[in-house]
């Protein structure tokens, strides 16, 4: 039934609505009659040619003919001609007496059931939640003596945003141990695989797959406890990072753009923007080069490992390629 992509409503031309219910039967049909068909043989014909069957799935075409059978499984006739929708997919009909009342009847339909009418019905089921959190989170509102109603917070509010820069942190550091994690399994996936010329496939998906899977109550707790060994020192290790070759690249982009933006003399206030694009760039930059220097370092430790645990011998020989092999010798 994929091929079957409009809604031809039976009864087109006499809709009603009752209880956000239309009364007539919807039918899938692969295309809505172009022509308006006038007699039970033009069904029958429409349907054999286009394979769209406009009367009930359980009413064979050859039977359209059959008053006895088809008279309240097909539609009344004249089958007006239609046009599907580009919306809703539905056959509208395009005699201006059936199209009166058609589309009244479905967009009337389409408003009862609104995402905003469900979205408000769920906000008055939980007023009473939504009325408590709000007098937990609010502050005093009292009137002044020129009329107007001033608000003040209470005291313990004002401090609140330590909790949100914290869990600001938390999440930070969460995401970046996710990202660590992935980077450091799809590596080893890579490293310790004995057949170099047939490399494992989808090592990163595979890798994101064990840390949600498998780890992600360890990141969890890791990115809380690195969260609060971090905070003192996150000044300085902004600094620290900064100062490695990202800084090159901001830079080299805060003096292009600047002198693209000194002569576009219809730029007004360009500080902004230029600061922006300077921000988006370091930001690019710090993404490219964590890849890289965690890479680098998973590397580093699987190396490490590959010589404590083998010897290159036949029974226990190296994960490493021939070139780290060739290193390690001189």
């Amino acid at each position: 039934m994929t091929h079957h992509i409009h809604i031809f409503l039976l009864n087109s031309c006499n809709l009603k609505i009752k209880n956000l219910r239309i009364n007539s039967v919807a039918l899938c049909v692969s295309s809505c009659p172009q022509k308006q068909l006038n007699t039970a043989k033009d069904l029958q014909t429409f349907a054999e040619r286009n394979g769209s069957y406009l009367c009930v799935y359980s009413l064979n075409s050859s039977e359209y003919t059959d008053n006895s059978k088809s008279a309240n499984l097909c539609p009344p006739l004249p089958v007006s001609s239609s046009k599907s929708s580009p919306f809703f997919h539905h056959c509208v009909p395009q005699n201006p007496e059936c199209y009166r009342q058609f589309v009244p009847v479905l967009v009337g339909t389409l408003n009862e059931v609104d995402f905003f009418h469900r979205m408000i019905a769920g906000i008055m089921a939980s007023k009473e939640s939504i009325t408590g959190l709000s007098l937990l989170a609010a502050g005093a509102a009292f009137s002044t003596p020129e009329g107007f109603v001033n608000y003040k917070a209470f005291s313990s509010i004002r401090y609140m945003w330590w909790y949100h820069v914290l869990g600001l942190l938390w999440t930070s550091e969460f995401i970046l141990a996710c990202h660590q994690m992935t980077i450091a399994g799809a590596v080893v996936r890579v490293y310790f695989n004995r057949d170099k010329n047939n490399p494992p496939s989808h090592p990163v998906l595979s890798s994101i797959m064990n840390v949600f899977g498998y780890h992600l109550g360890t990141v969890v707790k890791g990115s809380l406890i690195v969260m609060l060994v971090r905070v003192p020192r996150i000044v300085l290790i902004y600094i620290h990072r900064a100062l490695k070759g990202k800084v090159f690249v901001v830079c080299f982009t805060f003096f292009s753009g600047l002198m693209v933006f000194s002569y576009q003399q219809v730029l007004q206030v360009w500080v902004i923007p230029l600061l922006l694009i300077s921000f988006l760039s370091y930001s690019v930059a710090h993404c490219f080069l964590s890849v890289f220097e965690r890479v680098v370092d998973v590397l580093f430790l699987c190396y490490a490992i590959d010589l404590e645990t083998n010897d290159g011998s036949t029974d226990k020989p190296y994960f490493m390629n021939k070139e780290l092999m060739v290193r390690k010798n001189k």
